[in-house]
């Protein structure tokens, strides 16, 4: 091989190895550009969660305040149920023969 083809050959190995290594930042940059968009995504939803919590902190001291002190749910008195002999019980049909 005379020098000019050897001066040729490695010109092309080198031309050949800076567009390989061009593709592979391509391909790792679009990998990132990937992860990045939804790395965003995400910090946006955690930020906006954490907008609504803080202003529901905020609201519920008023909210807290306006329905203090707490009211108990009171159960409902059992009525009275007559059975076939005119006998009354509390919450259940006596009906024994």
């Amino acid at each position: 091989m005379t020098q000019k083809q050897e001066v040729d050959r490695k010109q092309r190995d080198l031309e050949r190895k800076r567009l390989a290594m061009e593709a592979q930042i391509a391909a790792i940059r679009a990998s990132f550009e990937l992860e990045e968009g939804e790395a965003l995504k995400e910090i946006v939803e955690d930020q906006s969660r954490e907008s609504m919590r803080q202003q529901d902190r905020l609201q519920w001291p008023s909210a807290a305040r306006r329905s203090w002190p707490p009211q108990r749910k009171t159960a409902a008195p059992k009525r009275e149920i007559a059975n076939e002999s005119g006998h009354t019980s509390k919450g259940q049909d006596s009906k024994r023969r």
